[in-house]
């Protein structure tokens, strides 16, 4: 019995070898690439030359429900998505040689749904749209078994517990070709990240807190592969033939890498009956050497060649053409090129304000001008704005309405402007209840521009109801001091709001 078991496994080894080998005829060669999941990929490459990505994200329910006490009460099941983080990430994973992302901006719910006002003044070559969901979070109950067998033989089962913790966001990206905003692709997907625990003490919130980021990159991950494409191994034959020993030897020179010898051998063989084989063989040399145009040409020779020969049906020539053509489109595409947006000279004007704060708008518009600066914007320092308007009698941002567009631009040396009104800055304690707020709304206009180029309205509130009012108001009072102290009123909710009004204009990635 053993040696019949041994004779049979000895055949299906035989036999697996002869598939993979291709019965004698030929062997394959393991060649990498990396190529797009999604539709017309050769197509769509030249427009990765210039993309400009415009994210559209929840607002969060802190900005649309936090009007007293009683929303307060409403506790969102996680935190907020971090919109301008996930921009940032699906930027940054198209830095690949030959693609290039103009600009990249997050756009929040209640701030626009139409066509986007910025992509005419970046005409980038294509603009890739992404919304997404809200995310959620679900922590399930799970029972697991095990069988094992015990020292007496016996079977067992041993049962464990576990709490399976998910977090998964709702996705719909659409690509389209610019100034035509022709649609290239358009499709939605829901993308989870799982992760198992032996109990369930992590709130919801603290597990997606803990992995936002690894959700994103799963995000980016699958939409660059669509586009940019991931690892594959493709495989192609290298044949020969029973009886021709020229072949034979070209055959066993490649299989030992030892192309130079092999392509001598095949270039001569062109004109011979079996031409179509050493012109596919020479094809398949040139791919090893990414010499793409070539290889496209000598599988054609081939294919033309080949006639009725029926090895040449196995070969898959339609994924064949459809990887070169994709490869030579990435070796033909043009370079990236650039964009004049964030070169314009650049002025934030001191702020109007709305309110009781003598530091906080102040300390608002110092830290929009840094953020505008990391944004890529030639931003003029605005010690230097300031002192400028004073020259001319100004000195404070409510006055800068009544001052002429044009004079605006000539005295400051600028070609953009961008007012800014502080409505709301401040903090209600009472009792158990506290609401601290920072609101504000924004306008950016250009020299020559008729019409505005982007307003904006952002508001950051936060709202806690401490469980115990002794100690509640206590951790109020400090805190309040400590800021006071710094000169750094309300910092927690004015970084919150600055970033978001940065994260709203385009930024140039770095």
């Amino acid at each position: 019995m053993n040696v019949m078991a041994g004779k049979i496994n000895k055949l299906l080894f035989l036999s697996l070898s002869m598939v993979l080998t291709g019965c004698g005829n030929y062997f394959s060669v393991k060649l990498p690439y990396v190529i797009p999941n999604g539709p017309a990929a050769a197509a769509n490459r030249e427009l990765l030359t210039q993309i400009y990505i415009l994210a559209r994200v929840p607002a969060g329910r802190e900005e649309t429900v936090l009007t007293g006490l009683v929303a307060a009460l409403v506790k969102p099941p996680v935190p907020a998505l971090d919109g301008g983080a996930f921009t940032r990430r699906l930027a940054a994973s198209f830095r690949r040689p030959g693609v290039s992302v103009t600009a990249y901006r997050t756009l929040r719910e209640g701030n626009g749904t139409g066509a986007d006002s910025f992509a005419a003044r970046l005409n980038p070559a294509s603009l890739l749209e992404v919304t997404l969901g809200a995310p959620s979070v679900s922590a399930n109950k799970e029972t697991r078994e095990t069988v094992y067998t015990d020292k007496q033989k016996k079977r067992q089962i041993l049962k464990t517990t576990v709490w399976v913790y998910s977090a998964h966001v709702t996705g719909l990206i659409k690509f389209s070709a610019y100034p035509a905003m022709e649609q290239r692709d358009l499709y939605s997907d829901t993308f989870v990240y799982t992760e198992e625990r032996s109990d369930n003490s992590k709130s919801a919130a603290d597990f997606y807190a803990a992995n936002e980021e690894k959700l994103f990159s799963l995000v980016c991950t699958g939409i660059v592969r669509r586009y940019l494409g991931q690892p594959v191994l493709r495989y192609r034959q290298v044949f020969f033939k029973k009886g021709n020993a020229e072949l034979k030897t070209a055959a066993d020179h490649a299989q030992r890498g030892r192309w130079p010898q092999a392509k001598e051998v095949w270039e001569k063989q062109l004109h011979t009956p079996d031409g179509w084989r050493a012109a596919f063989n020479l094809a398949v040399a040139a791919e090893t050497e990414k010499d793409y145009a070539a290889a496209a040409g000598l599988y054609r020779q081939a294919r033309e060649k080949s006639g009725g020969d029926k090895e040449a049906r196995i070969v898959g020539w339609a994924g064949i053409f459809s990887d070169l053509e994709y490869m030579l489109a990435v070796s033909t595409a043009p370079a990236p090129g650039g964009t004049s947006w964030f070169s314009l000279r650049t002025a934030l004007l001191p702020f109007s304000e709305e309110t009781a704060s003598v530091s906080g708008p102040l300390m608002v518009r110092e830290m929009l001008a840094d953020a505008i600066k990391g944004a890529g914007y030639k931003l003029q320092d605005p010690a230097e704005t300031d002192r400028i308007l004073r020259e001319h009698g100004y000195s404070d941002g409510g006055q800068l309405g009544a001052v002429a567009k044009g004079d605006l631009y000539k005295w400051l040396g600028v070609e953009r402007v961008i007012y800014g009104n502080i409505s709301d800055f401040g903090e209600v304690m009472a009792g158990l209840y506290n609401r601290r707020v920072v609101g504000g709304s924004f306008i950016m206009r250009e020299e020559g521009a008729q019409a505005e180029v982007w307003t904006h309205r952002e508001t950051v509130a936060k709202v806690k109801t401490p469980k115990n009012f002794a100690s509640g108001m206590v951790s109020q009072l400090a805190k309040g001091l400590w800021e006071r102290m710094k000169n750094k009123p309300l910092a927690e909710e004015a970084d919150l709001f600055v970033k978001r009004v940065a994260e709203s204009l385009p930024n140039k990635p770095k």
